[in-house]
């Protein structure tokens, strides 16, 4: 499978994940050789593709709620008891915890989490309405400063005060004030757009967001199912119960493995990022339920679900410091606005979005883009789709044989079984940058996803 060919709708399989034609541009996994200097390694764990399994780690919480189905779409932490209408309120902690990859390591982070629950990375999706007022305690477990720098907002406050910079003699050591090891902080500020933005520490920001220190919120409009509201809102209308987030990250595991024995600073010339995540997870990860029990400290999934002529929404963040071009394939994407602002011409009214073949993220930056599948050939008999050559597949794991989305199951060549008993098809999603499709080093992995694309009359 090409991935630089989006309007190729050749069905996913478990062939295109198990080996990677640099070539080509197609992710595949090969064998590569990892190296694993700097990173805590779980030598009794053995990892293979889609075989991960995982153990315990420590300082890890108690799994998170029962597991909510991949593709299930965007998963709000809800408000603190005793929010009144017209407020959202949140306490968060900033702690330490350990995450896992998919090859078998244990790293340590920080993050924020919600006071009533485990230890998570990335922080909560906060979920707000256009026009609360929006309370956030930060509660600091850490055994340095740290704070919460929500970017795109305007008015904020802290401990009720108007935010200021903090400074260590000329050095500017904190974008927002901060609070003390063993400390609390009350920010405040009325979410006044529409939109997706990203909240991180604003504390020693290089390091301290690197380390985990992250989140994304959604302000919702009035009317439901729009991404923005006012005169423009239908311009962004998106089926009920498809959206979806995608918070992007990477990790140099030797930062953290310095940052665990004590370092308060690094050398960031030596950075070298080995990971790449979407919501907290490498592939294959990013395909196991939201808040599965074996992924206790990474509660989100990033399996995006649609059926023919549903609009879908992708909410894409970017906690890093590199930019990222995200490529699903099958069909492109089309942007509606970016950190918190509809793209729309204030004179015509007309949508600025456009559809692209990649999204491109910066650093700090949000985007939301809408995805639909419209092929007739997925869905009508009359109109069958062009199977792959018979060495370019393999009827499986991710396809039933059928040359019809929504088709019969167990017709796959003999000995073969069939897994997708609701006919579905699957496209892979990913970074373009194809270096971080990776898991240190081994292809086939990092920020990559799959979009499933359902039968039009699916029940499953």
């Amino acid at each position: 499978m090409n991935l630089d060919n989006s309007t190729d709708n050749t069905q996913f399989n478990e062939r295109d994940v198990t080996q990677m034609d640099n070539n080509e541009g197609a992710v595949i996994a090969s064998q590569a050789k990892k190296q694993r200097r700097g990173v805590r390694w779980i030598a009794s764990t053995a990892v293979v593709g889609f075989a991960a399994l995982a153990v315990p780690m420590p300082g890890s919480s108690v799994a998170q709620a029962t597991s909510v189905p991949a593709g299930a779409g965007v998963q709000c932490t809800t408000t603190a008891a005793g929010s009144a209408a017209g407020t959202s309120n949140f306490l968060l902690v900033a702690e330490q915890g350990y995450i896992s990859t998919p090859d078998g390591n244990s790293i340590a982070m920080w993050s924020y989490r919600n006071a009533n629950g485990g230890f998570q990375y990335p922080g909560p999706v906060m979920c707000v309405n256009e026009g609360d007022v929006v309370t956030v305690t930060l509660e600091n477990h850490l055994g340095v400063n740290t704070s919460i720098d929500f970017l795109g907002e305007e008015g904020v406050t802290a401990d009720g005060a108007p935010i200021q910079p903090e400074f260590s003699g000329l050095a500017l050591v904190s974008r927002i004030q901060s609070a003390a090891a063993g400390s609390s902080i009350t920010y405040s500020f009325t979410a006044s757009n529409a939109g997706t933005y990203t909240y991180q520490s604003g504390t020693d920001a290089e390091l301290q967001r690197q380390m985990g220190l992250a989140g994304v919120m959604i302000v919702r409009p009035a009317t439901a199912n729009q991404v923005y509201g006012g005169a423009n809102g239908g311009l962004t209308k998106y089926t009920p119960g498809r959206e979806f987030v995608h918070m992007l990250s990477e990790i140099d595991p030797d930062l953290h493995l310095a940052v665990e024995n004590g370092a308060t600073t690094y050398d960031m010339t030596k950075y070298r990022a080995r990971y790449f995540m979407i919501n907290g997870r490498s592939f294959p990860d990013t395909l196991a339920p939201a808040g599965a029990a074996w992924l206790p400290n990474q509660p989100y999934d990033s399996l995006v679900r649609v059926k023919p002529e549903d609009i879908a929404v992708v909410r894409y963040a970017n906690f890093s410091n590199d930019v990222y071009p995200f490529h699903p394939h099958g069909n492109h994407e089309t942007s509606l606005g970016q950190d918190g602002r509809q793209l729309v011409d204030p004179v015509t009214g007309k949508s600025l979005g456009l559809e692209k073949f990649a999204t491109v993220v910066v650093p700090g930056g949000t985007v939301e883009a809408t995805f639909t599948w419209n092929d007739v050939d997925y869905k009508s008999e009359a109109n069958l789709a062009k199977l792959p050559q018979i060495g370019n597949r393999t009827d499986g794991g991710f396809w039933s044989g059928s040359p019809l989305l929504g088709g019969p199951v167990g017709l796959g060549k003999p000995g073969e079984v069939t897994e997708n008993q609701c006919g579905e098809f699957y496209h892979v999603a990913h970074s373009h940058a194809l270096f971080q499709a990776t898991n240190y080093g081994a292809s086939g992995g990092g920020m990559l996803t799959l979009v499933r694309i359902d039968a039009p009359n699916a029940t499953c």
